[in-house]
């Protein structure tokens, strides 16, 4: 499970959504700060699917730095996954 922190800000999202007043929330940076700030297997592997989700390019160096860092063997294929989907044209 992601830290208080993640999980709270994509229900905030929700919420926003709900509201009708989410129009501003930039889903690709936050998506890009979960991969970036996790820790832990399966919150990269969250954060690695809500990127492919919202087909976030900017995200390319980031996973392909992902996909060779020893740390996080776990992630390799789900990283290669999202490379993947993300270059297709």
């Amino acid at each position: 499970m992601g830290s208080k922190e993640d999980i709270h800000r994509w229900e905030l999202v929700t919420l926003l959504d709900r509201l009708g007043a989410s129009d501003d929330v930039d889903r690709a940076e936050l998506a890009l700060l979960d991969l970036e700030t996790t820790a832990s297997c399966a919150d990269k592997k969250r954060a690695i699917g809500k990127i492919t989700e919202l087909g976030v390019k900017d995200a390319i160096a980031k996973l392909e730095a992902l996909k060779i860092d020893p740390k996080f063997k776990c992630v390799q294929a789900s990283a290669q996954a999202a490379l993947d989907r993300l270059r297709k044209p």
